[in-house]
């Protein structure tokens, strides 16, 4: 099937979800034939997100990282900074893909790798600066003092039943 315009292939593409389509594209005056795989990016969007010490962490949203080249399980996105990550200058937009010597490919790994820090305990993070990663992708390294005292970590999940048009947000607090 010929597709000459982006409303033809977005109905294609929704129709293909889940499976792949065959492409034919012309790049550098050369005929390509693709066979490309078509992903929900509905299913793509963050599910899920921790709160620790005021700070809120989810993983890496598909838009963040295609901006920056990045796979999706490369780590969790500081989206607000409180007071266990703002003490090493870990800001708002950061990139954080080790706590405590273990990956953070989710919000659900960063929980696992936290959660056996006592409090007031000092514990190691490597981070990018997504804000300035095209210009700067040096890993950032520096230790943060845990502090369960203002908010206990606590991950939140976001659920809908299939026949459901509401989506609903359910929390867990974890032992401290």
């Amino acid at each position: 099937q010929v597709c000459i315009n982006f409303v033809q292939l977005e109905a294609i593409l929704d129709s293909k979800v889940g499976s792949s389509v065959d492409c034919s594209v012309c790049r550098g005056c050369q005929e390509l034939s693709l066979q490309v795989d078509v992903a929900d990016l509905h299913a793509l969007i963050p599910r899920s997100f921790a709160e620790l010490g005021l700070e809120v962490v989810h993983g890496l949203g598909y838009h963040a990282a295609r901006r920056a080249h990045l796979p999706l399980d490369s780590g969790i996105y500081l989206a607000r900074p409180g007071y266990v990550f703002e003490s090493l200058g870990c800001d708002w937009g950061s990139l954080i893909t080790s706590v405590n010597g273990k990956p953070t490919p989710s919000p659900e790994a960063f929980v696992k790798a936290i959660e056996d820090v006592p409090d007031r305990q000092y514990f190691p993070v490597l981070w990018y600066d997504l804000r300035d990663f095209r210009r700067d992708r040096t890993l950032k390294t520096g230790f943060a003092k845990m502090s369960r005292a203002w908010s206990p970590l606590r991950i939140w999940h976001c659920s809908s039943a299939p026949d459901a048009k509401a989506e609903r947000w359910t929390s867990e607090d974890m032992p401290v």
